[in-house]
């Protein structure tokens, strides 16, 4: 079995991407209930924790600074 390349915090990358070019490929099945509360407070208190984003699959025209 491989080990995945592991990067530092200092070497990650944050960039801004396009929400109509993100797949989600294993969703989970949330109830809607918490679905609701979570949507409420990410309108609310945006979003605090960056989502990771496999760039491996990504047009390379969908990233923009």
């Amino acid at each position: 079995m491989e080990i995945p390349n592991i990067v530092a915090m200092k070497d990650r990358r944050y960039k801004t991407i396009a929400i109509e070019k993100i797949k989600v490929l294993n969703p989970r099945i949330r109830d809607e209930e918490q679905f609701q509360m979570n949507v409420q407070s990410i309108d609310s208190n945006g979003m605090l924790m960056p989502i990771r984003v496999n760039d491996k699959f990504l047009e390379k025209t969908a990233c923009m600074n």
